[in-house]
């Protein structure tokens, strides 16, 4: 599991009560394996603000274990920081996290 790219991510401007899409873009990493079955073995989580202050999944938020996506039904203020998409590989005991991406809600 390497190292996240050091470039700044963009902020994110979402009006409020529209959905929202943070992409995590993760970085290279090497697939294990079990018997002949093809692994990722990467978990997301995502930070908001500071470690570790992990974004708790509810009805409008959801983390895709395939992407590392971040989805936000509804953007709400509230939701308005920085988030980290936070990538562990429990095999080789490794986590990483991204710069933060600036989430801000514009209001109607």
């Amino acid at each position: 599991l390497d190292m996240f790219s050091t470039d700044e991510r963009e902020a994110v401007y979402v009006k409020e009560g529209q959905g929202a899409v943070l992409l995590c873009a993760p970085p290279p990493h090497f697939p294990g394996y079990r018997g002949a079955r093809l692994l990722t073995d990467l978990s997301f989580r995502w930070m908001l603000n500071e470690f570790p202050e992990f974004i708790p999944l509810d009805k409008r938020r959801f983390v895709s274990q395939a992407t590392g996506n971040l989805y936000i039904s509804t953007v709400r203020a509230s939701d308005s920081g920085n988030y980290s998409c936070f990538v562990s590989s429990p095999s080789i005991a490794k986590s990483v996290f991204s710069k933060f991406i600036p989430l801000v809600p514009i209001a109607e």
